[in-house]
């Protein structure tokens, strides 16, 4: 569907450009309605993705699985930024220069914090 609001949005760049050199006020309205499908398209897609990721982020993890409190050893200390939602190893480009609070990386999993993605406090 991205490709698809790619193409529209080409199309009516396209239009435009025709209906603006030749005065047509029917290629003008043909292109800003393109754009308004092409809008609507893209705002699909993003609302598509979020619900995936709901729903990922939902779904129970697998049988044998562990969380990531438990992949995390209980006394390794991991970085977060206060207000931020994700911790850090101390070596993370990611909190380089701020203000950055240790805790154990069990206290940093049961309080909602997520791995770095950078960094992958998590793999040990």
């Amino acid at each position: 569907m991205a490709f698809l609001a790619l193409l529209l949005i080409v199309t009516a760049l396209g239009l435009l450009v025709v209906g603006l050199a030749g005065a047509s006020s029917a290629l003008i309205a043909t292109s800003m309605a393109l754009s308004l499908i092409a809008l609507i398209s893209m705002m699909l897609v993003r609302v598509r993705l979020r619900l995936s990721a709901s729903r990922e982020r939902s779904r129970p993890l697998p049988i044998g699985s562990t969380s990531t409190a438990k992949r995390i050893a209980e006394s390794e200390p991991v970085w977060v930024i206060p207000g931020r939602a994700l911790y850090h190893r101390q070596s993370c480009a990611f909190i380089a220069g701020r203000d950055a609070v240790p805790l154990s990386g069990s206290h940093a999993a049961r309080d909602g914090y997520d791995p770095c993605a950078l960094c992958d406090p998590a793999s040990g």
